[in-house]
Order: C-alpha cells, then sequence, then structure tokens
C-alpha cells in the first residue's frame, strides 16, 4: 500500500486531467510534427494571426497538451490569439509522430527537465517564434523553471504550477525519501537501486491508468507499447523537483494563475511560491486567482483563463 501512494504526489494531475479526456471531442485532432532529432518528435498545434505579435507556447501537463479538442484552444483561434500548443515528446501525440523504424529517444537516453526544455527551445527556434510568451500548465512549471535559467524568455506565465513533486503526498515523499536515502548508503550501487525503486514504482502506477486512457483516447492505440514507459521516464524526470527552491532569474518575470478552487494544500504551496518569487524579484502583484477554477484552469473556466492571457499578449 505504501508503495503504491508513493506515486500520488508527483502526478499531480493525472485524474483531473484525465476530465480533458473525457470532454473530447470524437473527431480526429491533426497535429503537426516537429523533428528534434531521430525518435525525439513534438506533436503540436500552432495558430499564427500576426508574426509581429507576441505568441503563446502554451506547455502542457502531464498526461498531453492541449488542442482542438479543448474548448480553450478553439476558443483562442476565435480571438485571434497567436499560439503554439504542444505536447512533449514522451506523450503517445508525438510519439505517433516517430517514423516506422526508428527507434523512440527515450529508449536510449535519459530525459530530465531540461531535456523538454530543451525540445521547447528547440521548437520555438524551429518555428521561428517572435515574442514567445511561455505558458506552463502544472507538471510543467518544472520546464518552465528549466527555461527561465536561460534568460531567453522575458515573461512566463505558470497555471497552477506543480510546486513540489510529492505535493499531493507528503507522506509517499517522506516515504520515498526514506527508501532513496537508505540505498544511497552504498555509494557504488545506491544510484542503480534508488532509481530501480522510482522507476519501478512509476511504472506500475503507470500501467494501472493505460486502459482509462486507452479508453478516453482511443487514437494512441498504436503506440500502447511505448506509453507506461514513456510515461514512466516524464514522471521520473520530475522526481525531487521543488519550484521554490529555484533562485529566481530577475531577467525573466513570472506571473502565476491560480485557481479558487484548487486543493487547499497545493494552493497554500502555490501562493508561498509566489510570495518568494516577489521577495527575490522586488514584483508585487504577481498572481491572480481565478474564480470558480480548480486545478486546470484552461478546462474549467477557458474563457476566463484566455482573456487573461490575451491580456499579456496586447500589452507585450
Amino acid at each position: 500500500m505504501k508503495k503504491k501512494s508513493l506515486i500520488s504526489g508527483l502526478i499531480l494531475s493525472v485524474i483531473t486531467f484525465l476530465s480533458i479526456f473525457a470532454h473530447a471531442e470524437d473527431e480526429a485532432v491533426k497535429l503537426k510534427s516537429f523533428k528534434v532529432k531521430n525518435g525525439q518528435y513534438i506533436a503540436y498545434e500552432s495558430n499564427i494571426v500576426d508574426k509581429e505579435r507576441a505568441t503563446l507556447i502554451l506547455l502542457p501537463g502531464i498526461n498531453r497538451g492541449l488542442d482542438s479538442r479543448d474548448e480553450a484552444i478553439r476558443l483562442a483561434r476565435k480571438m485571434k490569439l497567436n499560439f503554439v500548443s504542444l505536447h512533449f515528446s514522451l506523450h503517445p501525440e508525438s510519439l505517433l509522430k516517430i517514423p516506422a523504424g526508428e527507434t523512440p529517444a527515450f529508449k536510449i537516453q535519459s530525459y530530465s527537465s531540461a531535456t523538454l526544455a530543451n525540445e521547447v527551445d528547440a521548437l520555438i527556434t524551429g518555428l521561428n517564434i517572435y515574442k514567445p510568451i511561455i505558458v506552463s500548465l502544472s507538471y510543467s512549471s518544472t520546464v518552465s523553471t528549466e527555461l527561465a535559467k536561460t534568460g531567453k524568455y522575458p515573461l512566463i506565465i505558470e497555471t497552477a504550477p506543480m510546486i513540489r513533486f510529492d505535493e499531493a503526498d507528503p507522506q509517499g515523499g517522506a516515504v520515498t525519501e526514506f527508501w532513496t536515502s537508505f540505498f544511497n548508503l552504498n555509494p557504488f550501487l545506491g544510484p542503480f537501486f534508488s532509481s530501480y525503486f522510482i522507476k519501478n514504482t512509476y511504472t506500475q502506477y503507470w500501467s494501472s491508468k493505460l486502459p482509462s486512457i486507452l479508453e478516453s483516447y482511443p487514437e494512441t492505440a498504436p503506440v500502447k507499447s511505448l506509453m507506461v514507459s514513456a510515461y514512466t521516464e516524464l514522471s521520473y524526470a520530475a522526481h525531487g523537483f521543488d519550484f521554490r527552491k529555484q533562485k529566481f532569474n530577475e531577467n525573466t518575470v513570472r506571473f502565476f494563475i491560480l485557481g479558487e478552487q484548487e486543493l487547499e494544500a497545493r494552493l497554500k504551496l502555490q501562493e508561498e511560491a509566489v510570495g518568494l518569487y516577489q521577495k527575490a524579484t522586488a514584483r508585487t502583484n504577481a498572481s491572480v486567482i481565478v474564480p470558480h477554477a480548480g486545478h486546470i484552469i484552461p478546462s474549467d473556466v477557458p474563457e476566463t483563463y484566455l482573456q487573461i492571457l490575451k491580456a499579456f499578449v496586447e500589452n507585450y
């Protein structure tokens, strides 16, 4: 029982994000493909109306990114906003873009949040995006944190950011830390056993979730044999993350969009992170709490969410 509980802290948005799957349209979404390198592709959707205006770079949650199945993206098109909405290369939508005969990159290399940030950076560069505004969603605060380190992106908007990988299950996180510390007492084999233990826990979790994901999103069936290991890699990439421990780059403005109906423990951590950011950068009014919104704000209140993003685009 304890082992099963270990993963719930990191998989912050799995259950809530599945609600987006449930409300997806039946029609297939035609996503574009961007090649980072052999075996590493990004599925994305874009809408560039005016190349001279700022473009929203919409990062995904842990399950997938936003696309035309989601009301938020359909509204963004109607509002004529510039945007690129992507799925990480480890997401099923992107795995579907790997040509037959190519080995998925995650099979031959380890992924980290920096790896994911690099592929986002490559996409922005490859598409020649002018004035990109990074917009994270829950899990992808791990990636926006890496992008902030580069100093290349003057504005990053954090939507319901994940603050700690185990924030939904601190007790489980403590158990994980105990066992990893125990394994690491052996300087030679400890790191191996620690990594194996954590990855095996995530593997069991995603194996249990795979049937419901396939049922909600049957288009992923062709890559179902890759999905558990890919999601495990995605989870492991963020293991140990703590948003509050970063050194905030004064050259990067961060703005936080939080949900009024967010889980109390998460909202408390988010507000703490906002306070630390404001103290470190001497900035004020760095957040907004959105009424009637929980953790997946683009799904809960898409029109309100897009109006907030539109205000940044128009004043950037």
